[in-house]
């Protein structure tokens, strides 16, 4: 959901494994390799995960070792080797320095607080949600 990391984050992904031959979800327990490699091609991490009924979650540190710069996280398994078609996935993504600078326009002299209640009605003393 986003491109741009700061160390100390972490790269939250949910794979979803499909058996081609089948057209149908990979059920089967299988491998997925999921790495890191910077802009020349070379492997910086490499991570095992296992996917179960067709998919598998995780998530990589952006630790220390990945510094400023560009990076790519690749996914694949090792049944993808029995094709010739190279079907891993690949993202590129960007790990931003620690001197990001952040400007604020905040002027506590213009704050605008408005209540838009949904049907432009705002209801009182009505329990909305069953607790």
């Amino acid at each position: 959901n986003k491109n741009a990391f700061v160390q100390g984050e972490h790269i939250w992904f949910k794979s979803y494994l499909y058996n081609r031959l089948k057209s149908t979800p990979f059920d089967e327990p299988v491998n997925l390799y999921v790495g890191i490699y910077d802009e020349k091609g070379n492997q910086l991490k490499k991570q095992l995960f296992i996917s179960e009924n067709g998919y598998a979650h995780g998530q990589i540190a952006i630790d220390s070792t990945l510094i400023e710069g560009m990076y790519y996280l690749k996914a694949n398994t090792s049944w993808m080797q029995n094709f010739k078609e190279d079907d891993s996935f690949i993202q590129q993504f960007t790990v931003l320095g620690n001197d990001i600078e952040v400007e604020s326009s905040f002027n506590e002299k213009n704050i605008d607080i408005q209540f838009l209640p949904e049907g432009g009605h705002w209801v009182t003393n009505v329990q909305s949600v069953q607790e």
